[in-house]
């Protein structure tokens, strides 16, 4: 699905054509090719699947004083899209998002809307991964205060002369704070994800600090790639 901004000549487009099919949302005007999806099946994705099917049926059990709480809050509550663009969400969508988030992040569920907490920012370096001793780790370098979670992105083993790792990064994990400064071992929730790493391949992993809702999120560091050894 590629995202596409209209120019002055065009102010809306929608419909099929030769097989690719345009389309408005909230956020931005999307164009998509008609091919069968992958939907892949790994275990990170199964729990986020079944958490938003139950945060979608909780939502239709909700009192009506609480929907109207939660459709004000989406209404104040503004998101940027690629091309830097503000749109407005909806309650029953930002109330779906922030609970899976939550949950994600090893916090209760929101059962009504709260103020954002913003996180620590946290760099991370000295990425290693050793395929024979299962030991793949990186280090923190602030601490990690309470009321927030270091969430870990990471991708799969590539080709060793890959540079761009962009769009092959999945959420593998979330490690609850307080956490100090030092050594992280990660090898539980990667292999989980992706299974033993290959020698000699190498793996990108990018870190972000986040608050319990996971609304607010701060990029931890620069992106560390790594060759297994």
């Amino acid at each position: 699905m590629a995202k596409h901004k209209l120019s002055a000549m065009f102010s809306d487009l929608r419909g099929k054509l030769n097989g690719s099919k345009f389309s408005k949302g909230r956020s931005c005007h999307t164009l998509t090719n008609k091919v069968k999806g992958s939907n892949p099946r790994t275990s990170s994705q199964g729990v986020v699947r079944s958490l938003f099917r139950e945060y979608t049926s909780k939502w239709k059990t909700l009192d009506p004083g609480v929907i109207l709480a939660w459709n004000s809050a989406a209404n104040d509550t503004a998101y940027k899209n690629i091309f830097g663009d503000s749109y407005k969400t909806t309650g029953h969508k930002l109330y779906v998002k922030l609970n899976v988030e939550a949950l994600l992040n090893g916090f209760p569920e929101i059962p009504i809307p709260i103020v954002p907490v913003v996180p620590t920012i946290v760099d991370i370096a000295n990425l290693s991964m050793t395929a024979a001793t299962h030991v793949h780790t990186f280090d923190t370098l602030q601490p990690l205060d309470a009321g927030t979670a270091l969430i870990v992105t990471a991708t799969r083993p590539v080709s060793p002369g890959k540079t761009n790792l962009k769009g092959l990064y999945r959420r593998i994990g979330t490690i609850p704070a307080p956490l100090d400064a030092g050594q992280v071992d990660f090898h539980n929730m990667y292999e989980a994800e992706f299974g033993i790493p290959t020698v000699g391949k190498k793996v990108g992993v990018i870190v972000f600090t986040s608050d319990p809702s996971g609304g607010v999120k701060f990029k931890a560091g620069a992106e560390l790639a790594k060759a297994v050894k």
